[in-house]
């Protein structure tokens, strides 16, 4: 494949070096994608160089602190298998359940704030940096095409179907918990978030 690298359809994927991690690598290399396990120094090397075609890192405001837009002029959305993040505060439990009961709720509320400011900044953070990134860099937001869409979620569902067969009794009550919350939840998220989106894109006119 030679630059720049485009995805207009499901073969276009067949080939690709594209760095990926954890169960990502493996729903990419159902579809013929050779995944590439790298650090951001590597692929701000590898890709100029030729050695890499393609990336998943955080997001936009990551991108443009780095200059990652210099390397990939393409954006492509929506994100299959990060389609948001989290983070975790890991403690002694032994020392946190010794703690008096209002010190241990000091913490969980801590914590929980800490996530929800992080949450909120990075959204208005990648906000401002993709417009930034549009406007004055040229980097093009394309949408993956309805093929390619679906051969990744059908992808995804054999690997977790792998991981559960082969796992252990937490594994298989962890994804079973998941597929069933999953089912509940996509009639609930087209009523509630599909729909509001939608309408936040009608031609509103605010004074």
């Amino acid at each position: 494949m030679q630059p720049p690298y485009q995805i207009d359809s499901l073969n276009d994927l067949k080939g690709l070096r594209f760095r990926a991690t954890g169960v990502a690598a493996d729903v990419m290399s159902k579809l013929g994608v050779r995944p590439v396990s790298m650090d951001l120094e590597e692929i701000r090397q590898a890709m100029p160089a030729g050695k890499l075609d393609g990336f998943e890192l955080v997001g936009p405001l990551v991108d443009l602190h780095y200059g990652l837009h210099k390397i990939a002029p393409y954006y492509y959305f929506p994100s299959y298998n990060q389609p948001s993040g989290l983070v975790e505060l890991v403690v002694n439990r032994e020392k946190y359940e010794a703690l008096p009961t209002d010190l241990q709720q000091i913490v969980a509320i801590a914590a929980q704030a800490e996530y929800e400011q992080g949450f909120v900044e990075a959204n208005a953070g990648n906000a401002r940096a993709l417009q930034t990134l549009i406007r004055d860099y040229d980097v093009q937001v394309r949408q993956l095409p309805p093929d390619v869409m679906q051969a990744l979620g059908n992808a995804s569902g054999e690997v977790i179907a792998e991981m559960r067969s082969r796992g252990d009794r937490l594994t298989k009550r962890t994804i079973d918990s998941f597929l069933s919350t999953r089912q509940v939840l996509m009639q609930w998220s087209q009523v509630t978030e599909q729909s509001y989106l939608s309408a936040r894109t009608l031609p509103f006119t605010y004074g």
